[in-house]
């Protein structure tokens, strides 16, 4: 009447299985629209005129 419980080895299967498909997924999200999941990151589309810090000029 009673199930085995299942094994470290089938939990640790499991667990790899679910961190590759959440891995995959943020990996696709990301391809697929890169600004909606980091909207600064990366370069400005134009670079902005260098200026030297204030504390530079002392």
């Amino acid at each position: 009447m009673f199930t085995k419980p299942p094994s470290r080895a089938t939990i640790g299967t499991a667990l790899a299985v679910i961190g590759a498909l959440f891995t995959g997924y943020a990996g696709v999200s990301y391809l697929v629209a890169p600004q909606s999941m980091a909207p600064d990151f990366g370069l400005p589309s134009r670079p902005r005129p260098w200026s030297p810090s204030p504390a530079a000029s002392c």
